[in-house]
């Protein structure tokens, strides 16, 4: 008797390896379109886990994409794809660096915190860098200082303040006499 799931595995690879090179770069675009879905549910379901997961598929797949592109025979086409590419990869993985962080204010203390523990166990590493731990850093801020935003860009966490103060307490010019 036939296993579906085994015969479903034989029917893709032999579609995969029949297929001709659009054909392919389609379907890369279509499970990385449907790995990018199912990620945005994972973190919706606060599933960290089973969200990365599906953010690395999608990273495998960009990845493929540009290791496949010659950019130097598409000329024009060629390099704005290689740098879609690029910009997509740069995104996803934001996207699942940004679901590991949480940044909250309460009575003038600003904390930043980081939870990858639960999603480096289940990765295979050489090496695990200071990046794989836990993490907590807070800072006192002043009475007139407010967190307007933050930004993950890079791997480079920015926090944005501004400093409001009350008319009272600005600084004023003093006319000389």
């Amino acid at each position: 008797m036939l296993n579906p799931k085994n015969s479903y595995k034989a029917y893709s690879k032999t579609d995969v390896n029949t297929s001709d090179q659009l054909t392919l770069i389609i379907m890369l675009y279509d499970g990385l379109l449907r790995f990018l879905k199912k990620a945005m549910v994972k973190i919706e379901e606060n599933d960290v886990e089973a969200a990365h997961n599906y953010f690395v598929r999608s990273k495998d797949i960009v990845n493929e994409l540009l290791s496949t592109l010659h950019a130097e025979k598409g000329g024009d086409i060629g390099n704005n794809l290689r740098e879609l590419y690029l910009y997509m990869f740069r995104r996803i993985v934001e996207a699942n660096l940004k679901k590991d962080i949480e940044i909250k204010v309460k009575e003038h203390i600003l904390t930043i915190e980081g939870n990858r523990e639960k999603r480096r166990e289940a990765d295979a590493y050489v090496h695990k860098g200071i990046s794989a731990r836990k993490f907590a850093k807070s800072f006192r801020l002043s009475e007139y200082t407010e967190v307007t935003g933050a930004d993950l860009t890079d791997g480079i966490l920015t926090v944005k303040l501004e400093v409001v103060l009350p008319k009272e307490k600005q600084p004023r010019t003093i006319n000389i006499q």
